[in-house]
């Protein structure tokens, strides 16, 4: 069995038990990652007399609690209608979803340092890595979003001339995009003049005004063919 499925395994079982029988349990702590048990239950000493056996663990998981009213309260997964589109507030990202997605700044998301980022999807685009060019293959379009199950939207047939839906997860640690094809006959990249084993589709978004970011660098990989590192250094396509 691979350790990590084994040390889940045995912290299953080691709160299972502690929980089992007569046993009564309370939480004595929260905090905005973790919350603290306290579990009692009836014992007998050796002598026979009665005794109470207590334990006490801390459960930990992101974005576990947010904070409402001074109080720490356990996040859901959960997407509401709202006047505006849909809402996700009961966890530590706010997130509000425009009832358009080709609208600006569909997408508002509050995090828990109160930063806002307002994002929405321009469209579809094919980049060749090797020739350093990109070109649009798809634009967002009018289209109304749905709340699906308890924590998704998904705006269906988004794009112009390529079949695809744009779904989003809300769960207490994050936010998600994606973007689904419904469609296998991509538009071929060599009629692009593209490279095919080179050509790479990417989902441009864009964000309006956003926080300034901090900024870290460091090299993942470099390019040591100097053509193919000038061609590389060519920008994205926009506007």
């Amino acid at each position: 069995m691979n350790m990590r499925y084994a040390l889940c395994l045995g912290l299953c079982l080691t709160t299972q038990s502690l929980f089992a029988g007569d046993a009564t349990s309370r939480i004595i702590d929260r905090g905005p990652h973790h919350r603290t048990w306290f579990i009692s239950r009836p014992g007998v000493e050796a002598d026979g007399t009665p005794s109470v056996i207590t334990n006490q663990f801390t459960e930990i998981a992101t974005g576990m609690h947010y904070e409402k009213n001074g109080q720490w309260v356990e996040s859901e997964e959960k997407i509401d209608l709202a006047p505006e589109g849909a809402v996700a507030d009961r966890g530590q990202l706010q997130v509000t979803f425009a009832a358009n997605l080709n609208s600006e700044g569909a997408v508002k998301l509050i995090t828990p340092d109160n930063k806002t980022l307002r994002s929405h999807v321009l469209g579809l685009a094919y980049y060749d890595s090797q020739q350093g060019d990109a070109v649009w293959i798809a634009f967002v379009k009018d289209r109304t979003g749905a709340i699906l199950g308890d924590n998704q939207v998904i705006y269906e047939d988004a794009f112009t001339d390529i079949k695809a839906d744009v779904r989003y997860t809300y769960t207490r640690n994050g936010l998600e995009q994606d973007v689904i094809l419904r469609q296998n006959d991509l538009p071929d990249p060599a009629a692009f003049g593209f490279n095919r084993e080179a050509t790479r589709l990417e989902v441009i978004t864009e964000f309006v005004q956003p926080p300034v970011p901090a900024v870290t660098q460091f090299i993942i990989e470099t390019e040591r063919n100097p053509v193919l590192r000038q061609g590389r250094s060519k920008p994205r396509p926009h506007g």
